[in-house]
């Protein structure tokens, strides 16, 4: 409660701070007068920007004593200008949303770096999830909504009450008992005794922290911390929930609970908020959002159902990034993808083999060179064809040549991206010749189905799943047959 109220103070005297300086220059001079201080300042009274201010208010003081109640008037006047100027130059505050509306966004930029400019509403009762491109663009916008302060461009109206889900440690007092610490902040946010005492104890039970209650804040592990401050989120009186699900990725029992607790309709009051939640979890939004917006530098890319949305993003395509300038000794003229019949393509299916063309343009030969080249997904590779590792070099990369590199029996997930990093060293293994850098990327095409998985849910499921697929069974208890997907995945 003190750190929001001084954090409201910082905003209102940042805003008055430059009414404050200008008008006190000009009302001092006319106090000092009224006051008849002496010869101290005299010169610097006389030859003021106010001088005819000042010389009135000392002639009115001259030959007696001062007059208090005309400087006490004085006073209260400057004091209410400079309040009053502070006032005009301040930021107008948006105001809360129309009725009916947990937040809107208009306008603003999340980032100095980006070129767009968001616009965002999430109505009472409805949930709306945040995805990005890997980007990081849904914790930009999850902290711009839960942010007290005014953005700079644009303008942001919320609910009064907004309850947040961004950084676990926030409002528990490290040194006080985790059941304490709710119930202290349960009074921060304005809930009479009794009330707080009840949050308290739903909360930890929610938490499900069992003797852990009594221990310190500061000495709870991560995921309870984590647990605690989901729990509080969930629990407490809100308009608007901010929330980000990747907080709690690393524990799957607790976040299907409370999944379960988002999805359910006649959750009580929890149905007359606002949910914004931020996930990087793509194979889940159908379970828990009413609509999915896709934030892409900046902005929104896409709004719209789970379904149309999550297709949008996994879209089959092929995209490369070869060299324009000319004056490096090596560089990639053009990067395509070919089909197993050799055709260019710009889709992956499943089971079909990875096959890179990657034209070079070399100006200094270089003999018996390195080259690497690897898939990642996320950020991390998984596979790589590296000559450092099987010793099959090309003797000679001169002029303007081609490099083919061909991934076999490799079962890719579907509507997954993927990354294509490439890199050539030179025959003493340290010579940089072309810097390891992502040359292309692709998405994958196909269907659950085409992978021989029919499982009820396997269509959204599989988004966001692992990377590669290979072939697998499984035995029942009490039974002596293996069972497994279909071809491709079927075991041979």
């Amino acid at each position: 409660m003190l750190t929001a109220r001084l954090t409201r103070f910082r905003a209102a005297f940042a805003a008055l701070a430059p009414g404050l300086a200008a008008l006190s220059l000009l009302v001092l001079p006319v106090l000092w007068g009224a006051s008849a201080v002496g010869d101290a300042g005299d010169a610097w009274v006389r030859n003021g920007p106010v001088a005819g201010m000042v010389v009135s208010s000392r002639a009115s003081a001259a030959g007696g004593d001062v007059d208090v109640r005309r400087v006490s008037v004085a006073a209260a006047v400057a004091v209410v200008l400079v309040v009053a100027a502070g006032v005009g130059r301040r930021r107008r505050s948006p105001g809360d949303p129309p009725d009916g509306v947990a937040v809107t966004v208009s306008g603003t930029r999340i980032d100095p770096g980006l070129p767009g400019l968001l616009d965002l509403c999430v109505m009472r009762g409805e949930r709306v999830a945040l995805v990005d491109e890997g980007d990081g663009g849904r914790s930009r916008v999850l902290d711009l909504v839960a942010d007290p302060l005014p953005p700079r461009t644009g303008s942001v109206r919320r609910a009064p009450a907004v309850a947040a889900f961004l950084r676990p440690t926030d409002g528990f007092h490290p040194a006080v008992p985790a059941l304490e610490a709710v119930r202290l902040r349960g009074l921060a946010i304005g809930q009479p005794p009794a009330a707080a005492r009840g949050l308290a104890e739903r909360v930890v039970a929610f938490a499900d922290l069992g003797p852990r209650v009594r221990v310190p804040v500061g000495r709870l592990r991560p995921p309870e911390v984590a647990r605690l401050a989901a729990a509080f989120t969930l629990e407490r009186p809100a308009d608007l929930v901010v929330w980000n699900d990747d907080l709690l990725l690393p524990q799957p029992t607790f976040r299907q609970h409370y999944l379960v607790v988002i999805g359910a309709r006649d959750a009580g009051t929890r149905a007359d908020r606002g949910w914004l939640i931020g996930t990087a979890d793509h194979g889940k939004v159908t379970e828990f959002s009413d609509r999915v917006a896709l934030i892409g530098a900046g902005e929104v890319r896409a709004s719209g159902s789970a379904a149309e949305v999550v297709a949008s993003m996994s879209a089959p395509c092929f995209h490369s990034w070869p060299d324009t300038g000319a004056t490096v000794s090596c560089r990639i003229v053009e990067v395509s993808l070919v089909d197993p019949r050799g055709e260019p393509t710009g889709a992956v299916h499943p089971g079909d083999p990875v096959h890179l063309v990657i034209d070079l343009d070399v100006a200094v030969p270089e003999t018996q060179p390195f080259l690497l080249c690897s898939l990642s997904a996320g950020g991390t590779p998984f596979v790589a064809a590296n000559m450092l590792l099987d010793g099959c070099r090309p003797d000679l990369l001169a002029g303007t040549t081609r490099v083919e590199c061909r991934f076999e029996r490799l079962i890719l997930a579907l509507r997954t991206k993927y990354a294509v990093r490439f890199a050539i060293y030179g025959a003493d293994r340290m010579t940089v010749v072309y810097p390891k850098r992502e040359i292309a990327s692709f998405v994958t095409a196909g269907s659950a189905g085409a992978l021989g998985l029919e499982g009820p849910e396997a269509e959204s499921r599989i988004a966001g799943g692992p990377p590669v697929f290979t072939p697998y069974a499984s035995k029942h208890a009490g039974s002596d047959d293996w069972v497994g997907p279909s071809a491709p995945l079927r075991p041979t």
